[in-house]
């Protein structure tokens, strides 16, 4: 498990990592069936509700992670209660507690930089040597 506090980078009000009054988050990453669980809190609010989740591959770590730093915002991609099948290529699906339809959480299609996934991706590939 592994906890990063970001500090709010320089962005208005965008969705989900940075709306209006977020000053700093935690984000938590814990290894889940062979993904990584990624939970962000605002420590300013709550040190146990979260304001985000999302479950990423093992190799998107660093891309995410830069995502939260630069403030990159996300499409909302669906508002049914009901997470997409995918987020699109180089892209993840992040949700937060909402209110969606019916009171139930949005989940947001967020791009990670396909350069970090990708560099990511080729140091963690064996060699075959």
């Amino acid at each position: 498990m592994s906890s990063t506090e970001i500090l709010r980078p320089n962005v208005q009000d965008v969705k989900p990592f940075w709306p209006t009054g977020r000053a700093r988050l935690t984000v938590s990453i814990v290894p889940s069936n062979g993904k990584l669980a990624v939970t962000g809190y605002d420590p300013d609010q709550s040190a146990t509700a979260p304001v985000f989740t999302a479950s990423i591959d093992t190799s998107q770590e660093a891309a995410f992670l830069e995502a939260v730093r630069v403030g990159t915002a996300g499409d909302e991609v669906s508002n049914e209660n009901q997470p997409p099948n995918n987020a699109g290529t180089n892209a993840i699906v992040v949700s937060d507690p909402g209110p969606g339809d019916g009171g139930g959480p949005k989940f947001w299609s967020v791009p990670l930089s396909a350069g970090l996934v990708a560099q990511t991706s080729r140091k963690s590939r064996p060699t075959g040597t």
